[in-house]
């Protein structure tokens, strides 16, 4: 059982991820959360959430994978030691670089095999072999569809406006920035707003 000065947060009826022990005459403030991903689906779900108090502002963010869980990231700063809080329009602090890597690998990946099969699967049909020639054709044509397809998403989520970062600036060496992503724009003002209330009153 949890102790007196470990009570989980209870935000909008759903338990919190979070059990925070509180300092002497500390008070939970409000708490944010942002899921980046399906649940269920293969892909990994990207968890992040940030708890305020009226000393620290907490920070979460764990990886739930298709077969397993990865260690979740928790750390906690003082407001004092908070130097900054804004807003990346880009919307692109939470993206890691292997991701465009990844993705440049699909895309020309499965534009540069699917060409190929089909060049071979031609060549297999002009010298006689139809069976072999038909079947590389085939898989070559489903290798340029996944890769337009893949093409059109990806110009998609490049083109369209992305959701902007609330990212927090810091002291500590071992968390100099992180972020929170929050589509509705009135949480995103309210935690600003309670950021800065909170840095205030601590300096």
């Amino acid at each position: 059982m949890a102790s007196a000065d470990q009570v989980p947060v209870v935000v909008e009826g759903t338990k919190s991820l979070l059990r925070t022990r509180l300092l002497d005459g500390e008070k939970f403030v409000s708490e944010y959360e942002e899921t980046l991903g399906c649940v269920g689906c293969w892909k990994a779900v990207r968890v992040r959430c940030v708890q305020l108090t009226t000393r620290r502002i907490i920070f979460r963010e764990v990886y739930h994978r298709p077969c397993r869980q990865s260690p979740p990231l928790l750390r906690q700063v003082l407001f004092k030691e908070l130097c900054e809080v804004g807003v990346d329009y880009s919307g692109s602090l939470g993206v890691h670089w292997l991701v465009h890597v990844f993705n440049f690998l699909v895309i020309s990946g499965t534009f540069i095999v699917g060409i190929v099969l089909l060049m071979y699967g031609t060549a297999s049909v002009d010298s006689g072999n139809d069976t072999m020639g038909n079947i590389w054709t085939a898989v070559g044509s489903l290798s340029m569809i996944i890769w337009f397809c893949t093409m059109a998403l990806y110009i998609y989520r490049f083109c369209r406006k992305p959701v902007p970062d609330i990212v927090f600036g810091t002291r500590c060496p071992q968390l100099l920035t992180f972020a929170i992503r929050l589509p509705d724009k009135a949480q995103r003002i309210k935690l600003l707003e309670e950021v800065t209330a909170l840095m205030y009153k601590s300096q």
